[in-house]
C-alpha cells in the first residue's frame, strides 16, 4: 500500500479519507501529513474498540492486547488528519477523545441521509397496484412497516408479539416486513399463521414510498449495541423523510432524538407488552400520531435533508481545502 501510494505525483486540494479501514486511513493519512494537504477522516465505525466489546467481559484485557496495534494506528490515523467527519455526536465525542484532539471548526456532523426522490405518477400507480396483489391497500386499517434487511441487528420478537397479541384482541391491524436476510425463516415460521402479517420480501424505492405513505409509522427495532446507540442510523432517516413517526428499541442518540422533538415512541424489548400498548397509543390518539408525523417532517428538512447535508459537508471541504 505505501509503495503505490508513494508512486503517486499528484497532489489533490484536500482529501477525504474513509475510517475504517484502520490500515488504508492510517498509511493515507500518514501520506496526506507529510505533503501537508489537509484531510478530513470521514468515521463510521469505532474500530477498534468495537473489536475489544464484542468479546465476552472476562477477555477484554486479551482483546485489548490481541488489537494493541489497531489501537496505535487508529489513534495515530485520528491524530494525523485535519478534521473528523461523523455520523453524530457520540461518534464525535468518541473520535476526539481517542485521538485526545479538543475539535475544530472544520469537523462536521454529516448523519446518514440520502437525497430523497419523489415518485411520478405512474411508479405510484404501479406500487399500489403490486401492494393490493398482498393485501396492502388504502382501507383504514391501521399500518406498521419495517423495511431493511432482516438480520441479526435486529430483534424481531417485540413485534411478533405484539402481531399476536392484536390478532388474540381482535384490533385490526397490519404489519408489513419488507426484506430478506438471516431472519427470514425464523420470521415466517413465527408469522405465517397470522393474517395481519405481510411478508412480502424485498421492495424497491417507489413500493417503500407507497407503503410509508399508507402506513401509521416505521418500525425500527435494532438490538442495543454500543455502535447502534451511539447513531442514528439510515432506517431512521429514511422514516422521518417520509414524514413517518419511529417506533424504536434503540436507546442512545436515537432515544434522545425521538424524545426531543416527539418524533415517535421508545420500547423497551425486554418487556413484552410495551411495543404493542405504543402501537394502542398511535391508533387511539390520531391528533398525536398527526402532530408526530409533522414534526417528523420538519425535522428531516431541517437537520437531515440529504442535500442540506451534503451542503454542509461540501463547504466544510472547501474551507479545508483554503487552510
Amino acid at each position: 500500500m505505501n509503495k503505490v501510494i508513494n508512486t503517486s505525483k499528484e497532489k489533490p486540494d484536500v482529501a477525504f479519507i474513509g475510517y475504517p479501514p484502520i490500515e488504508f486511513a492510517y498509511v493515507a493519512l500518514r501520506w496526506t501529513k507529510n505533503r501537508r494537504i489537509s484531510a478530513m477522516i470521514d468515521i463510521k465505525d469505532r474500530w477498534p474498540h468495537i473489536f475489544v466489546k464484542k468479546a465476552p467481559r472476562p477477555f477484554h484485557p486479551l482483546a485489548r492486547i490481541l488489537t494493541a496495534r489497531y489501537f496505535l494506528m487508529g489513534a495515530r490515523a485520528l491524530e494525523n488528519s485535519t478534521a473528523y467527519c461523523t455520523m453524530s455526536e457520540s461518534y464525535m465525542r468518541w473520535a476526539r477523545a481517542f485521538s485526545g484532539s479538543p475539535g475544530s471548526e472544520l469537523d462536521c456532523i454529516a448523519p446518514l441521509s440520502s437525497i430523497s426522490k419523489e415518485l411520478i405518477e405512474s411508479e405510484r400507480k404501479v406500487a399500489l397496484e403490486w401492494w393490493k396483489t398482498h393485501g396492502v391497500i388504502e382501507d383504514g386499517r391501521p399500518k406498521f412497516f419495517f423495511v431493511g434487511s432482516l438480520s441479526q441487528a435486529f430483534d424481531f420478537k417485540p413485534i411478533i408479539d405484539a402481531a399476536k397479541e392484536a390478532s388474540a384482541l381482535g384490533k385490526d391491524w397490519q404489519f408489513i416486513i419488507c426484506g430478506d436476510g438471516q431472519k427470514k425463516g425464523y420470521l415466517d415460521k413465527n408469522l405465517k399463521k397470522l393474517d395481519n402479517v405481510v411478508l412480502p420480501g424485498w421492495v424497491d424505492w417507489p413500493k417503500i414510498k407507497v407503503l410509508g405513505n399508507l402506513s401509521v409509522a416505521g418500525l425500527a427495532p435494532y438490538k442495543n449495541t454500543s455502535d447502534f446507540q451511539a447513531s442514528i442510523p439510515n432506517k431512521i432517516l429514511d422514516y422521518l423523510s417520509m414524514s413517518k413517526p419511529v417506533i424504536s428499541s434503540l436507546f442512545g442518540e436515537v432515544e434522545d432524538l425521538i424524545t426531543k422533538y416527539s418524533v415517535g415512541a421508545i420500547y423497551n424489548e425486554k418487556f413484552p407488552c410495551e411495543l404493542f400498548h405504543h402501537l394502542v397509543r398511535f391508533t387511539e390518539h390520531p391528533v398525536d400520531t398527526a402532530e408526530m408525523a409533522n414534526n417528523a417532517e420538519n425535522l428531516y428538512h431541517s437537520q437531515f435533508s440529504g442535500v442540506k447535508v451534503y451542503n454542509l459537508l461540501a463547504e466544510k471541504l472547501e474551507k479545508l481545502a483554503a487552510t
